[in-house]
């Protein structure tokens, strides 16, 4: 069909060409360049101008359809290497659940050594590390994950969990100010920041946190949780500027 449909075509421009010269059977002097001229047939020159034409439509579609296939095929690569480093990362996944941290890291590394912007590698390969006590890697592999990510919260939480595992509070609690300080209804981020300025002894910093926490709780029942809450604290931080002599503000 194809092959028929193109021997139509050019029939008919044949005989296009053939009724056009029979119009024209005139000939025109054509000048190519000084002191050269050539006798031609209009109605050569007006076929001499449609090839040239159909012959650079021609190159722009055969350059239009290279890119085209071109571009499928870097997207078909892109796509089996997705895939590929996919099957490794579950491959990793599954040796990390069957205890096999050595297999798993390795694995988790190759990953990251052919993707190093592979974020669940990272944040696996540092639960790794914690799950071995290995704190100070686990940092080091977040924060290059951070770099990637900053406002991931489940890299901030994981470095803030890493952070309090290895007592460093003053880095926790500066984590959990960068979540606030960009969602301040995070109450996840707000509870954690309360249990460690407890863990601190830091009543007043913790009962105005808690006043935070209940203002975000819109849940009944939990809502009634934390103001039980805040009132413990009330009566911690209470206790704690009578200790101080401030009778008046206690």
């Amino acid at each position: 069909m194809f092959s028929r449909l193109h021997f139509f075509i050019f029939i008919i421009i044949i005989l296009i060409f053939g009724y056009l010269f029979y119009l024209n059977p005139e000939q025109i002097e054509f000048t190519l360049y000084q002191d050269y001229t050539l006798t031609i047939s209009p109605a050569l020159i007006a076929f001499a101008a449609f090839f040239i034409g159909a012959f650079f439509v021609f190159l722009v579609t055969l350059f239009i359809d290279t890119k085209r296939a071109f571009d499928l095929w870097r997207s078909s690569k892109r796509q089996r290497k997705e895939e590929f480093l996919q099957e490794r990362y579950s491959q990793a996944l599954e040796q990390m659940l069957k205890g096999n941290f050595a297999k798993a890291q390795e694995g988790l590394q190759k990953v990251l050594a052919k993707n190093d912007q592979h974020l669940p590698a990272y944040l696996s390969l540092a639960n790794l590390y914690h799950l071995e006590g290995k704190y100070e890697q686990a940092i080091e592999i977040l924060i290059k994950a951070k770099a990637l990510a900053p406002e991931n919260l489940e890299i901030l939480f994981a470095l803030e969990k890493n952070y309090r595992a290895r007592h460093d509070y003053d880095l926790a609690l500066e984590t959990l100010e960068y979540i606030i300080a960009h969602d301040p209804e995070n109450r996840e981020a707000l509870r954690k920041k309360r249990e460690i300025l407890l863990q601190q002894g830091e009543w007043s910093a913790a009962y105005e946190t808690q006043k935070q926490i209940v203002k975000y709780t819109k849940e009944k029942e939990l809502a009634e949780t934390e103001k039980k809450f805040l009132i413990g604290l009330e009566y911690k931080f209470g206790e704690e500027l009578a200790q101080k002599g401030n009778f008046k503000e206690a």
